[in-house]
């Protein structure tokens, strides 16, 4: 696990679970990956990386996060909801 300074997703962080966590589950074997429209995802670092290991990536079009991401919309917004008054200096 990698955390930058505020615990926000970076290109950085995303890069290092590529490389560390992703690649070697596929196996070199091609893969379909579905992201977010987030910035991060679109680096050319991170569209270079996918490239060089046969990874096609899919942008969810904006405003369709709770069609394809269920968890995004319940689990995980209940999860930040909380994290927020918790922790309200992460922001």
């Amino acid at each position: 696990m990698k955390f930058n300074a505020n615990a926000y997703a970076n290109a950085e962080n995303f890069l290092h679970y590529i490389e560390e966590q992703l690649i070697p589950v596929l196996g070199n074997q091609p893969a379909l990956l579905t992201v977010n429209p987030f910035a991060a995802h679109k680096t050319q670092e991170v569209l270079d990386t996918f490239q060089a290991n046969d990874i096609t990536v899919s942008l969810i079009p904006s405003g369709c996060t709770e069609l394809v991401q269920p968890l995004d919309v319940s689990i995980n917004r209940s999860f930040k909801d909380i994290l927020k008054v918790e922790k309200p200096d992460l922001h």
